[in-house]
């Protein structure tokens, strides 16, 4: 665990939506399933992100909402972003056989990790996620690929 921030660079940007994009950065951290980390853009703020990625590179996924997300909006590839932690235990789901996964709008960024690390498990998952409206909906393609049960409501 890292309690000062150590800066990693942007290695691309997705926009998924209007408003929300997902940061990649070059960054191999091992942080579990409902963990968080502590994301600190000098001279601005730091705030707790769930990553939606972790392993060989580590992915933030943002809304655009407040002074903070506006600033990490304006980042571009090859900038530097700073990271500290992991923080928080993880959920707890080695003997989870069942399991009925809800989400709306970004709160799918703080349990798509978890879904498709039961996925892996061989667990049995429905997953249900609303948005407001169909260009808001986020990984569709990891959700398709990971539960034929994945209900998309807008």
């Amino acid at each position: 665990m890292n309690d000062y921030p150590v800066s990693y660079k942007i290695k691309k940007i997705i926009n998924e939506t209007h408003n929300i994009k997902t940061i990649y950065l070059n960054a191999s951290l091992n942080v579990k399933p409902g963990q968080f980390l502590m994301v600190w853009l000098p001279g601005v703020d730091e705030k707790p992100f769930v990553p939606t990625i972790t392993g060989k590179e580590t992915a933030i996924t943002i809304k655009k909402r407040g002074f903070f997300t506006k600033k990490l909006f304006a980042l571009k590839k090859g900038d530097l972003l700073g990271l500290r932690g992991p923080y928080g235990h993880g959920f707890e789901f080695e003997k989870v056989k069942n399991a009925c996964i809800v989400a709306a709008g970004i709160g799918i960024a703080a349990v798509v990790r978890l879904a498709e690390e039961l996925a892996l498990k061989k667990a049995k998952i429905d997953f249900v996620y609303g948005c407001k409206s169909k260009k808001e909906i986020l990984f569709q393609k990891r959700l398709k690929k990971n539960f034929k049960n994945a209900y998309c409501n807008r």
